[in-house]
């Protein structure tokens, strides 16, 4: 059973696209992904939620955020009671910049999602009863704003749904300090290590870079992404070699060069042992030939 307080996305908004709704679900729910982002309120009964293949239970006044693309399904479910609020980050939250520097905003919106294919309850919130009440009652008032579409409905709806993210991030700050602070550390090192893995990196120089000492870094790595700094950075780098093999013309010399490896008999090792071929083999199974 599915009750929607919102069939369709908001198309006629010019600038922005929400959608909210009150799921009711008694079986399991499979796995699915969406081309928005999600905020799900957790009002009653419990679950296993599973991203990718990360699962934990769900219960009341849980709450976590799910980023666009990310698989996710409901498993075990008894009684589940959700609000969702649907929406398009770049229109909602990306174009107003008090909500980016709101302390808890990056930690809840931007990096506990990417983590959670990780760790699945990395990043989550729960909330009192008197919380989820407030968000429920800014979900109706949304839902009345959008039926009646007074004038300038698109602005207080927005501004609504800011509210609750808003809200949101600093709940999040107040009750997940140490946690907040460890995730935005992770957030730094993903990007340090998405901007420099062709580099000669360590575990050592990266957490100089971050003024931690190696072993907190290592710790903090196990803890939120199942699996270490070196880890991380291979496969950005093998992510970043099948893209050159495929669409580039760069010798496999050159290739490892340009991801980070320094020994090309090496790279051509460490590429055949995670994907059974050789980079030169990977190279002729992708190629397009003209016709």
């Amino acid at each position: 059973m599915v009750n929607r307080f919102e069939n369709d996305f908001l198309d006629d908004m010019t600038y922005y696209q929400l959608k909210v709704e009150r799921v009711h679900l008694v079986r399991t729910f499979a796995m699915h992904s969406h081309t928005f982002s999600e905020i799900v309120v957790v009002l009653s009964g419990t679950a296993l939620h599973v991203i990718g293949e990360q699962g934990y239970q769900i219960r009341p006044g849980d709450v976590f955020v799910i980023d666009r693309s990310s698989g996710h399904a409901f498993e075990q479910v008894k009684n589940l009671v959700i609000i969702n609020f649907s929406y398009n980050e770049q229109h909602l939250l990306f174009d107003k910049e008090d909500l980016r520097l709101l302390p808890g905003f990056a930690s809840l919106f931007l990096t506990a999602p990417k983590l959670r294919k990780h760790n699945g309850s990395v990043g989550m919130l729960r909330l009192e009863q008197s919380d989820l009440s407030f968000l429920e009652n800014i979900a109706e008032m949304i839902l009345r704003q959008t039926a009646q579409k007074s004038e300038g409905y698109e602005t207080v709806v927005k501004l609504l749904f800011q509210t609750v993210v808003a809200f949101l991030s600093s709940q999040y700050l107040r009750t997940e300090t140490t946690a907040s602070q460890n995730l935005g550390l992770i957030a730094d090192a993903f990007d340090y290590l998405e901007a420099h893995f062709s580099e000669d990196l360590s575990v050592k120089s990266l957490a100089g870079h971050f003024s931690v000492s190696p072993r907190h870094l290592e710790r903090l790595f196990r803890q939120y992404c199942k699996e270490s700094p070196l880890e991380h950075l291979t496969e950005l780098r093998m992510s970043e070699a099948l893209r050159q093999l495929a669409y580039t013309e760069y010798p496999v010399s050159e290739v490892a060069v340009r991801c980070g490896f320094s020994d090309s008999s090496y790279f051509s090792r460490v590429f055949k042992a995670r994907y059974q071929v050789s980079p030169r083999r990977y190279r002729e199974l992708t190629s397009l030939k003209p016709f």
